[in-house]
């Protein structure tokens, strides 16, 4: 994308981006946690919940499951969302999810 020839106005962007918040929050992530009492939504880490996220002001923690076992050996795991100010919510899930899952192995950055 060309932004330097970028013809969107000011007021039709500040729209979208209006629009893209209320989706991603009021009517979208938010309502259906209201809808199911959900305190928090987990997704993959590497899907597209830290963009939802990021559109609706929530924060978000992310908890390691392990690693590839291919040749990359990418490290994996999930990403919980909470609602704007509720930190403490994603610290208490993160603990639980500690507490009840085996450790992983480290990954190594060089195999030596």
């Amino acid at each position: 994308m060309d932004l330097q020839h970028n013809s969107t106005s000011q007021e039709d962007f500040d729209e979208a981006k209006a629009l893209g918040i209320k989706l991603a929050g009021t009517e979208g992530a938010f309502k259906i946690m209201d809808e199911l009492d959900l305190d928090a939504v987990v997704s993959c880490a590497d899907g597209d919940i830290c963009l939802l996220a990021a559109l609706a002001g929530s924060p978000t923690g992310t908890v390691p499951l392990g690693s590839l076992s291919n040749e990359t050996r990418r490290p994996f795991g999930l990403t919980f969302m909470a609602r704007p100010g509720k930190e403490s919510t994603l610290v208490e899930i993160m603990r639980a999810y500690e507490k009840t899952f085996p450790a992983r192995r480290v990954p190594t950055l060089v195999e030596t």
